[in-house]
């Protein structure tokens, strides 16, 4: 990232070459200086060069630049930014996303007008931490929206006193790094760095754009408290009525511990610049409100209790890639089958009415299904496939409709030479999704000694049929 910091102190060299048009999202822009770089651009309507723009640089962690970059245009173009989402950073490296940094950084700050004050980062999953430790080494970033995951593990990549860009957490209900994103606000309070934690209906996914347009809004905010340019169409009435709306929907909905810290937060951003008075009367009203004092009691009841599952997983997910879940007539091993009461038991808990019960049961089978996932993923890549198929049958009990799930076991099915297993799971693919191009099956190395099978000849014949007119 040294390349990084040079090119801030020196921004806005331009490239001297056509500019990219204005409206249109563009899958691929090749970096000049590394044409083994690039990313996927999206510049407001309104974009000229004789300006400067606010940008946000985007990770997604599987590379996703045009992916990650749609959920960011509505908003963008709004509020005028430019957005650049990286084509080649990744999960599983730091390296690969750091380059992959570098070089979106330097080719955006030469090729466009853009307002050093104000460059924010953004990323879902790994592609948050990612953006987190961009944030901290830069130290010129104004703000960071962390999607779905919080720090990174190295201590070097995490904020720390002194440090002076905003953040803001946005994380589904019911996704695995829920209790992550609590325990990041109160990290941030304690070193002062400004923050907002923001929650919506969903799992590990992006946010949906309107969630977005949040994020950014609340950033402009604290653009403008710090003494910064904020965007033409952005003003702070705007966005104090957007985000009491926010709250006003979370109380409505009966969400009241959400409404609560909503509220809190808007007196914290909005004090000496609007009156405050019915948001106090509000939050006196629902702090007196006794369904609010019930359900403040189960929610934290249910965070320890939250916590205290995810650290005996954790445990016995340790003993698992120990094992590779061979553990035989060891009783005091944890097996397939202790796994599988265990994910009896959350998916029985998924069935309560209980909103908040219901959604902490779904983050923890979020939790196994990813685990198991990620471990049978790193045993393929090894080359130990009877590891990788014990524990991508495990994610399979978690997520049996999953065709993410399927697809992945065929592929250790046809690395092993069980050849008719790969092509049931290949089958159950093509049958729930009819959308899916052939071209998985035939540009995908593990398929190789399948392309001949009769059953995969006939989702060959019916995709073709499918196709006539």
């Amino acid at each position: 990232m040294k390349r990084l910091i040079v090119i801030l102190l020196f921004a806005n060299g331009a490239y001297g070459q056509p500019k990219p048009a204005a409206g249109i999202l563009l899958d691929t822009i090749i970096c000049q200086h590394d044409p083994s770089q690039g990313y996927a651009l999206y510049l407001p309507n309104s974009y000229q060069s004789h300006q400067k723009w606010p940008i946000i640089f985007v990770f997604d962690p599987m590379a996703r630049g045009m992916h990650a970059a749609k959920v960011f245009t509505p908003a963008a173009e709004e509020l005028g930014y430019i957005v650049a989402a990286s084509n080649n950073s990744r999960n599983g490296s730091w390296e690969i996303a750091l380059d992959a940094a570098d070089a979106m950084f330097v080719d955006a700050l030469k090729r466009f007008s853009i307002d050093t004050d104000r460059i924010y980062t953004t990323g879902f999953s790994g592609g948050s931490r990612v953006a987190m430790g961009v944030a901290v080494m830069t130290k010129s970033v104004r703000g960071v929206i962390g999607c779905g995951a919080g720090f990174p593990d190295t201590p070097g990549y995490r904020p720390s006193t002194g440090h002076a860009f905003s953040y803001v957490g946005l994380v589904g209900d019911r996704d695995m790094n829920y209790q992550e994103h609590i325990t990041i606000e109160k990290e941030l309070d304690r070193i002062g760095l400004k923050n907002i934690r923001l929650v919506f209906h969903g799992i590990h996914q992006w946010p949906p754009p309107s969630q977005i347009k949040t994020a950014l809004q609340w950033l402009e905010l604290q653009a403008q408290l710090l003494g910064y340019n904020t965007s033409d169409n952005w003003n702070a009435l705007g966005t104090y009525h957007h985000l009491k709306h926010r709250a006003d929907s979370l109380r409505k909905a009966n969400r009241l511990v959400l409404a609560q810290q909503a509220y809190v937060q808007m007196l914290d951003d909005f004090e000496g610049k609007v009156d405050l008075a019915g948001i106090n009367k509000l939050l006196t009203d629902l702090q007196k409100n006794k369904d609010y004092k019930k359900q403040l009691k189960v929610d934290q009841r249910l965070n320890q209790k939250e916590k205290n599952y995810q650290h005996k997983i954790g445990e016995a997910f340790t003993e698992a890639i120990f094992t590779k879940l061979n553990v035989r007539n060891d009783s005091s091993l944890k097996g397939e089958d202790w796994w599988h009461k265990e994910v009896d038991l959350l998916k029985k808990m998924a069935k309560t009415s209980q909103i908040e019960k219901k959604n902490m049961a779904l983050r923890l089978l979020n939790l196994v299904w990813a685990k198991f996932a990620t471990a049978s993923f790193n045993f393929t890549s090894q080359g130990e496939y009877d590891a990788a198929l014990l524990f991508n049958k495990m994610w399979l009990y978690v997520e049996p409709g999953s065709q993410w799930a399927h697809w992945s076991i065929a592929k250790v099915y046809a690395q092993k030479g069980e050849l008719q297993q790969a092509v049931e799971h290949i089958t159950f693919v093509f049958k729930n999704n009819n959308n899916l191009p052939l071209k998985l099956i035939t540009s995908e190395p593990a398929f190789t000694a399948l392309l001949k099978h009769p059953g995969i000849l006939e989702i060959i014949g019916k995709n073709n049929r499918n196709k006539r007119p």
